[in-house]
C-alpha cells in the first residue's frame, strides 16, 4: 500500500509505493516514491518520470515489457 504525497492538476502527481521483496517488510521506510511531472516546451507536452528508491540494495531495473501505467497515460493524453 502507498499514499499520494502531492498533486498539482496538469503538472504533478507523486506517491509512495511498496514493492514486495523477500527481505523487506511492508513499512514506510521500505517504500519508494514515484513522481510524474508534466511541462510544456515548443507546443509539446513533456512527461518526466522520476523514481526515488532509497531502500537497501535498491537497483533500477530496465523494464523489458510495456509499462501499463505509461500505456494508460498515453491513451488519456491522446483522447484529449
Amino acid at each position: 500500500m502507498g499514499k499520494v504525497l502531492a498533486t498539482k492538476p496538469y503538472e504533478l502527481i507523486s506517491y509512495s509505493l511498496f514493492a514486495p521483496r523477500p527481505e523487506l517488510e511492508d513499512r514506510p521506510e521500505n517504500y519508494f516514491i514515484m513522481r510524474y511531472m508534466l511541462s510544456g516546451e515548443n507546443g509539446q507536452t513533456i512527461l518526466e518520470i522520476i523514481q526515488e528508491d532509497n531502500r537497501p540494495g535498491a537497483v533500477q531495473v530496465e523494464e523489458k515489457e510495456e509499462n501499463p501505467i505509461l500505456n494508460s497515460l498515453k491513451e488519456i493524453a491522446e483522447s484529449l
